[in-house]
């Protein structure tokens, strides 16, 4: 899921130069203090950088339409082979999924009982 994430924002700032170009300007324009902004900015240590103060609205304005966007797994054939959701472990004993050493206990227990059977078969 992650690879394919990572290959699908690949693709999309590929396609996306008018965002790119949207970005640039801001940052541009952000630099381009005024002279009382200029004032502020070398009497305040706390001052933000230009690209931070870009990124936090873009970031911003991305998480929410990303927050109210329907995901769907339709006419994405990677995606759909995969899946949105990691399997289901409900119905599972949590003690061995969360445990490493249970899981070692469990599988010599099971090998024991495979060398067991095996004995009483000769």
């Amino acid at each position: 899921m992650r690879t394919h994430s990572e290959m699908s924002l690949e693709i999309a700032l590929d396609k996306a130069s008018s965002l790119i170009r949207v970005v640039a300007l801001r940052v541009h324009a952000q630099s381009r203090l005024g002279h009382d902004e200029e004032q502020f900015q070398n009497n305040n240590l706390c001052a933000r950088d230009p690209r931070g103060v870009v990124m936090q609205e873009i970031m911003q304005a991305l998480i929410e339409r990303a927050d109210s966007y329907p995901l769907s797994t339709e006419g994405d054939p990677i995606l759909e082979a995969i899946g949105l959701y990691g399997p289901d472990f409900s119905g599972l004993d949590q003690t061995l999924i969360n445990s490493p050493a249970s899981r070692m206990k469990l599988s010599k227990e099971i090998a024991e009982r495979k060398k067991a059977k095996a004995a009483e078969e000769e």
